[in-house]
């Protein structure tokens, strides 16, 4: 009666008894064992595909071609499903945080305290944090700039200190850890298409 009992979800005898492998007696005689779940309308027995007994066979070349699809579909969508790769982004993986961390671990062990300078770089590395976090790419550039506003501060106020370590340490400031938010203010205003 159908063309094509594998598209069908409620089969008819003949089709329940093609995907089963088996006559329509057979199909029949499971029907009135109450082995095989069927109902009658108009007429005619009517059975769903899902509720039909499969064999070993069936099972397997079942579970087959589920995974030939899958594989399918992951060759072609692949990199759109899975969504992006798990880098293990984070503020830790950023270069101006690394390095920023240091400077303040060396600022927080000056033999001149220069509380000043250590509240302003802390502060720095929060507005990374914070930046690395945001949605926006706008919002992001803002962060980073501030965090950039903050650790030239800093830089100021070691250099004020006027000794030798905070001298050093001003200097790591700007050779090391301005430039590498520079770059994040660059990559997030290039995303923004800002000038």
């Amino acid at each position: 009666m159908t063309s094509d009992p594998d598209a069908m979800p409620e089969l008819t005898l003949s089709d329940a008894a093609a995907v089963m492998g088996c006559s329509v007696r057979q199909v029949r005689y499971l029907i009135k064992q109450g082995k095989l779940p069927a109902v009658k309308r108009g007429g005619m027995w009517w059975l769903h595909r899902d509720k039909l007994p499969r064999t070993e066979g069936q099972l397997s070349a079942q579970v087959q071609k589920a995974e030939e699809l899958k594989q399918s579909v992951h060759a072609s969508l692949g990199p759109h499903l899975q969504g992006p790769a798990k880098s293990k982004f984070g503020v830790s993986t950023l270069r101006a945080f690394v390095v920023g961390q240091e400077i303040l671990l060396a600022c927080r062990a000056l033999p001149v305290p220069v509380p000043e300078a250590t509240e302003s770089f802390t502060k720095s590395l929060v507005s990374i944090g914070q930046g690395c976090h945001r949605f926006h790419p706008r919002d992001k550039s803002h962060a980073y700039k501030l965090a950039r506003e903050e650790g030239a501060r800093t830089v100021v106020l070691l250099h004020l200190a006027n000794e030798s370590a905070t001298k050093a340490l001003a200097a790591r400031i700007e050779e090391d850890f301005l430039p590498a938010v520079s770059g994040l203010i660059r990559r997030t205003d290039r995303e923004t298409g800002a000038p």
